[in-house]
């Protein structure tokens, strides 16, 4: 087994960076044949005011056969980011919270997983932002990039 961290990682891309204004869900992530995963959620400068009801929202929706999502309990959310309701792990309501990224790790044990941005409020003009999966422990090792 290689050891060094990129032959043990599979990134995908599951949402392409882009200037969205509506809600918008990434594609499905496959957790088959890895033991961890992490979701990466970055938001560029706001398009629009932010604030308490003019918001953008990371929520998080595992299955098991790929077409009946549930929301995930916070209690399978791993992170700093986690905001303390209905598995949002990605809250930008200020400036100071848009144009970052956000980290958090999944311990479901549901086969797939998917991301919704949902976009709070009047969004005009839009915000960018691109979601991405990076899958970790793999079965078999290396991982083909």
């Amino acid at each position: 087994m290689m050891r060094d961290t990129s032959s043990n990682l599979q990134i995908v891309q599951a949402m392409a960076p882009a200037v969205r204004n509506t809600d918008t869900n990434t594609l499905n992530i496959d957790r088959q044949g890895y033991g961890s995963l992490t979701i990466v959620v970055a938001y560029g400068v706001a398009g629009d005011a932010l604030n308490a009801s003019n918001k953008i929202e990371a929520r998080l929706f595992d299955s098991d056969d790929g077409s009946t999502f549930s929301l995930v309990p916070d209690s399978a959310i791993i992170g700093t980011s986690l905001v303390a309701d209905a598995a949002m792990f990605a809250r930008a309501d200020a400036p100071s919270k848009a144009n970052m990224v956000y980290r958090f790790g999944y311990r479901g044990i549901r086969r797939y997983v998917r991301v919704l941005i949902d976009y709070v409020g009047t969004h005009t003009a839009g915000t960018p932002c691109a979601v991405h999966a990076i899958l970790g422990h793999p079965a078999n090792a290396p991982v083909a990039g």
